[in-house]
């Protein structure tokens, strides 16, 4: 890409960290590709595609271009073997119980040695705890089988 500033033109480094929204337009595009250790390099950031996901949700308002990006984003992290942008549901019993499988789950989460930072704060944003109801016995696969026992 090409620009003009205080009277000079040439070649603009999408994947500097002052054009991080440039690099995201560039991400909707179709047929584009991120060199993500690249990225990586200019961003001093080992979590490139984390933060790029962040980054996503402040500057980009158009919902088809934020689905194409999110779509590469999440093509990567899974690359990495880590969580995609979807959250990450963990059921609990009760209503009271929810609090306490927070606590557990955050806490877990922060004293683990080998999470960033970045990846404690996408972790904890993700993780959602919720109260299931129980699922009758007569739905289940051999709930009447079961009963008979």
């Amino acid at each position: 890409v090409w620009a003009r500033k205080k009277g000079k033109s040439g070649p603009i480094n999408i994947y500097g960290v002052t054009y991080k929204s440039l690099l995201l337009k560039y991400l909707a595009k179709q047929g584009t590709a991120v060199d993500w250790k690249r990225v990586e390099a200019f961003w001093n950031e080992p979590d490139a595609p984390l933060l790029a996901l962040e980054v996503t949700r402040r500057y980009i308002d158009n919902r088809h271009r934020k689905s194409a990006i999110t779509r590469k984003i999440n093509s990567e992290l899974i690359r990495r073997k880590l969580p995609t942008s979807h959250p990450i549901i963990f059921p609990a019993a009760q209503e009271e119980h929810v609090q306490f499988v927070r606590r557990t789950l955050r806490r877990t989460i922060s004293s683990h040695p080998f999470v960033t930072p970045l990846q404690r704060r996408y972790y904890n944003n993700k993780t959602r705890v919720v109260v299931t109801k129980m699922q009758p016995l007569r739905w289940l696969w051999n709930g009447i089988g079961g009963t008979k026992k």
